[in-house]
Formats: structure tokens, sequence, C-alpha cells
């Protein structure tokens, strides 16, 4: 069985979030016990999280990163990367949901002198644009869905990407902005504990995320060796060997 999404203690802060059905699976834990012979998951920080609130084991094989192909710019992406030429930029990219607290970047660059630019749709759009006119107006960006090689584009650009999330399984946009070369700020949550430094970490607070993203500068590209797709493709076969010959996976 593969998780690749667990609510855990992001649940603490989400109320009334309803529960995934995952979760309450996770909770009854009988599924797993009787029935699966392994969990795999994507980050040693899920790993630990569903260790602590269910007991159960899980082996960690991580996604794989992957350049995008090259694909069509549209018009306001290349309005967005012509504005980047100067200034300061931070970009945050993913569904406007609450679990991926955007509010607090919002909040955060009302504090700066710097543009915030965001990538991605969802239910929060109507009370983030709301807020982003009342908090930092004039300082905020929404591009709404733009395709991946787009995304990547931006990310060469911009000085920081933000992970603000509650909660990540993974958060494969922090890899592809450690690719590109972006400086990443984040909660410590997937991948974001693994590629950066504690001192570029945030806890769900206005004013260290502001400070990180003022002195946010752009580094080397990141070779993301471990990240590899034949290097983790073939964790899994090897996996899946082990599995099948019915020995036990530490």
């Amino acid at each position: 069985t593969s998780v690749h999404s667990f609510m855990g203690v992001a649940w603490k802060y989400l109320k009334p979030w309803p529960l995934s059905s995952l979760y309450r699976v996770l909770e009854a834990r009988g599924i797993f016990r009787d029935r699966a012979t392994v969990m795999q998951v994507p980050s040693f920080f899920l790993q630990a999280l569903i260790k602590e609130e269910t007991g159960e084991d899980t082996v960690v094989i991580q996604n794989f990163f992957t350049q995008a192909q090259k694909q069509a710019i549209s018009t306001k992406t290349k309005k967005a990367i012509a504005a980047m030429k100067k200034g300061k930029h931070t970009l945050v990219v993913g569904s406007l949901l609450r679990v991926k607290n955007f509010s607090l970047v919002i909040r955060a660059v009302a504090q700066v002198d710097a543009t915030l630019w965001i990538v991605g749709t969802g239910p929060e759009e109507e009370n983030l644009r709301a807020l982003a006119k009342k908090e930092a107006p004039k300082k905020v960006r929404f591009l709404g869905d733009i395709n991946a090689y787009e995304v990547q584009e931006l990310m060469k650009r911009v000085n920081a990407l933000a992970v603000t999330s509650y909660n990540e399984s993974f958060s494969i946009v922090a890899l592809e902005a450690a690719a590109q070369g972006a400086c990443i700020i984040g909660t410590p949550v997937g991948i974001v504990p693994e590629l950066i430094h504690e001192d570029w970490q945030i806890i769900n607070d206005v004013d260290t995320l502001a400070y990180a993203m003022d002195r946010a500068k752009r580094k080397a590209p990141t070779k993301l060796l471990a990240y590899d797709k034949e290097k983790i493709i073939g964790a899994f076969i090897g996996l899946y060997k082990r599995l099948k010959c019915g020995k036990v996976v530490e």
C-alpha cells in the first residue's frame, strides 16, 4: 500500500475541515495490519507522522524528479517573466486549499518590498484575493493554472519558492524549485526538511516568513541525484522483489 495523503496533525489547524477517507482508514488501522504487507511513503516526514499517530511502520521511497518538456508559454506567463527582471519575487504553487496556508505568505509579502506570484486555482481563491486586496494591494499576482514547463520557467527567475502548508506528504514543487535554483522557504513538511537548512524553515509565523522572503537569493541549481527516475524505479522494483520472495522489509 502506498500512502501519499495523510492529514495527521494538520487536523488540529483545519477544523472543521472534513477528514479524508484515507485518514479514517488509517485511524482504524485494521486494513493495513490485516491486509497490507507494507506501507510505502514518499518522505521521512510522513513516515514519522504515521508512526507517531498510528504506530504503523512504513518504508520510504521518494518521488522522482524530471524536467518538464518544453511547451507553449502563455501571454500571462510571458508578462510574469518580464516583470521578474526587476525586484524581488516569491512564488507559491498548488491548489488553493486551506491546507496550503497561502494566507500566511500573503500577509508576509505585505511586510517586504517584493511581489508574490500565486499559481493554481481552488475553492479558497476568492478568500485569498480578498485578503491580498486588503493586506498587500498591488503586491500579489494570481496566475491561475499554467503548464508544468511554465512553472519551471518561473522557478528559474524568482528569488524564492514558499511552501507554507500545514501538511505535505512530499511537495514536488519544492523539488522542482531546488532544481531550478530558487531559494526554498517552508514549513518543515514533506520533503522540505530534507532539502533545506533549518534556518529557512518557518513555523506558521508571518514575521519569520517575511524576514526569509526579504533575504532570499537565488543559488546554483541543485543536482537531484537522490531523486533520479531510474534510481527511484529501481527502489520500487527491489521492494516488490523482496515482498514476492516473502522477505521481511525493514
